[in-house]
C-alpha cells in the first residue's frame, strides 16, 4: 500500500579507484604522523562497520603512541655515568 511508505531513497556506495586502494595500503605510514590519527569507513569498504574497525585500529596506535611518551625511561648506571635507553643520552652522577 503505498500510503504507508513513509519515504524512499536511492543509496550509493562508494566506488574506490586504483588510486585509494592503494593510498588505503598506507594507512600505516600516515597514521600517526605529527600526531594526526585517521579513521573512517573509507579506510575499509565503506560500510558502517568498516568505520568501527577502522576507530578501533586508530586508537590502538593513539594509544601507543601515548604509552611511548609516558613511558619512564630506563636509566642504567655505568660508573657513576648514567644512560637513558634507548634515547643514548649520557648524564654525569658525580665524579666519573
Amino acid at each position: 500500500n503505498p500510503a504507508t511508505v513513509l519515504g524512499s531513497y536511492v543509496y550509493h556506495h562508494p566506488v574506490y579507484t586504483p588510486g585509494a586502494v592503494a593510498a588505503q595500503a598506507r594507512h600505516d605510514e600516515i597514521n600517526g604522523l605529527n600526531r594526526s590519527f585517521y579513521c573512517g569507513a573509507y579506510w575499509g569498504y565503506g560500510f558502517h562497520e568498516d568505520g568501527v574497525v577502522s576507530a578501533q585500529k586508530m586508537l590502538q596506535a593513539f594509544n601507543a603512541a601515548v604509552r611511548a611518551v609516558r613511558e619512564p625511561p630506563c636509566w642504567v648506571g655505568i660508573r657513576g655515568r648514567f644512560t637513558n635507553l634507548p634515547y643514548d643520552r649520557t648524564i654525569s652522577a658525580g665524579s666519573p
